[in-house]
């Protein structure tokens, strides 16, 4: 398995921190590995399995360095390539991403505003459980922000965000409240 870090690690652009990491990855899937192989599990399946391990966290990195790429814009008011990169976590289901793009079509910032989009997006990071999201949903539909309103709607929004905001939305409003300070002293 460790032959198989060597040379996967030159394989992928991966950094330092990432390559020690991946070897300490390997060596937890060999010991998962060899331990299951005394369970009876076929070596097929379980190879399938450290396959997938292995493919998703290739994902994850990827997805990972995409949104660091995407705050970086974001931050440095180029909205228009911040958007593209969240759009396309977005499309793959990343919440922080989705309400990104929803903030994104809320303000006009690197899009044309358009708060039908921004209702969209906003609940697709609200059905992942992102409070945040949950509460401007409910705060849109009480006030018919675009769409019409829907009472019944609010209400389930804003119940079901009743539990407090976590520290991680927190941060992520506050980067976006920066931006816009920013965005707001230049104009």
């Amino acid at each position: 398995m460790k032959t198989i870090l060597s040379s996967s690690a030159e394989a992928f652009p991966f950094s330092l921190h990432e390559t020690s990491f991946l070897s300490v990855y390997f060596s937890s899937i060999d010991s998962i590995y060899h331990k299951n192989v005394t369970k009876g599990l076929s070596v097929k399946s379980i190879k399938i399995f450290i396959v997938s391990i292995l493919f998703a966290t290739v994902l994850l990195a990827d997805s990972a360095r995409m949104m660091e790429e995407a705050q970086k814009a974001f931050l440095k008011q180029e909205y228009e390539e911040a958007f593209s990169l969240y759009h396309e976590l977005a499309l793959k289901g990343n919440k922080k991403a989705q309400n990104f793009c929803a903030g994104m079509y809320e303000f006009g910032q690197g899009v044309q505003k358009d708060d039908e989009k921004a209702l969209y997006w906003y609940e697709k990071a609200a059905q992942q459980g992102m409070r945040s999201a949950q509460q401007t949903v409910g705060y849109r539909y009480m006030q018919g922000i675009g769409t019409s309103i829907d009472k019944a709607k609010a209400q389930y929004w804003y119940d079901k965000s009743k539990r407090s905001v976590t520290f991680e939305e927190i941060e992520l409003f506050a980067q976006w409240l920066d931006s816009s300070s920013m965005q707001a002293l230049n104009n």
